[in-house]
């Protein structure tokens, strides 16, 4: 399909994405007003303030994430990507056991770090182990960076945002609906921001754009400013439970392979916590010998939510 031929999504959705882009600037509920929305009270008492140059870069990306809402908000797109990456999951277990190969080792990650690699994002992914400030967070974001969030705690799904953004990319390939964008990792690296340590004009542009990623893959509880959506899957809990409850068996093995992963958790962490200590991996950082340096050097600070 020709980039400048709507889709019949993009042709059903367009203008909801106008209105909620509209929207999600100006509703009193949306956390964006605090950055943009001359006329909220709450931006009238910012101390930090975004000049007239950062205020227009921020607000350019403002109908992106509309759109991304929006795309979360269709069940049924959303379904259709889980199923692909299950077929993909199920491929590659034929072709493990083809070459007589562990069926199901580092499973889910290969076949995820294989397909964002085919649409520009950094591989391989790394695994936090500790918090991350808003600036360190969103400078692996402008590196392209998705990260494993073992400590965000088992109902958050420690690969919830990485499949998100995969989502998000295979649909951006089907219907164009990140304009003005080249792509979604062209997209996904605006949101980031440079961290020079404890520069404070940084520190205030990340905490604007932490918004972006917030309303756009990283809401608690969905909302919808236009009121016209449904948002369902902003939320990383509520795409986690939709793979763990799929009553229509259309990705069985995605939900084995998530399971696996919460089971696997669930024992180191011993309760769920809102984050998981630096002591979960303390061994592994220290031991030295027992990893290889590329695996250490793969190990990072755990991402925080940045709610």
């Amino acid at each position: 399909m020709m980039h400048n031929q709507k889709s019949e999504w993009m042709v059903k959705y367009e203008v909801l994405i106008e209105e909620e882009s509209r929207a999600v600037i100006t509703h009193p509920r949306s956390r964006l007003c605090f950055w943009v929305n001359k006329d909220d009270d709450h931006y009238k008492k910012n101390p930090y303030p975004l000049n007239e140059i950062q205020r227009d870069a921020f607000l350019s990306l403002v109908p992106g994430i509309a759109a991304i809402r929006v795309f979360l908000s269709d069940e049924n797109e959303i379904r259709k990507g889980l199923k692909k990456l299950n077929r993909l999951l199920e491929e590659e277990i034929a072709k493990r056991k083809n070459n007589r190969q562990d069926n199901h080792k580092k499973l889910l990650r290969s076949v995820l770090e294989n397909e964002l690699a085919k649409l520009g994002f950094q591989v391989p992914l790394k695994k936090a182990v500790d918090i991350l400030s808003q600036p360190e967070f969103l400078n692996f974001v402008l590196q392209g960076l998705l990260l494993k969030d073992p400590g965000a705690g088992l109902s958050h799904g420690e690969f919830t945002h990485i499949i998100q953004w995969l989502l998000i990319a295979w649909g951006n390939e089907e219907h164009h609906f990140l304009k003005g964008h080249q792509s979604a990792v062209d997209f996904f690296q605006k949101i980031g921001t440079k961290d020079s340590g404890n520069n404070l004009s940084e520190i205030h542009i990340a905490a604007a754009y932490s918004e972006l990623w917030i309303i756009a893959v990283d809401e608690a509880i969905p909302d919808s400013y236009s009121q016209k959506i449904e948002p369902e899957f902003t939320s990383p809990i509520s795409l986690h439970q939709f793979i763990l409850r799929d009553d229509k068996n259309d990705f069985n093995q995605l939900q084995n392979q998530v399971r696996l992963r919460d089971t696997k958790r669930h024992h180191q962490q011993g309760v769920e916590p809102s984050y998981v200590s630096k002591s979960m991996f303390g061994n592994n950082m220290s031991n030295s010998s027992n990893n290889s340096s590329k695996e250490i050097s793969q190990e990072i600070k755990i991402t925080c939510s940045l709610l």
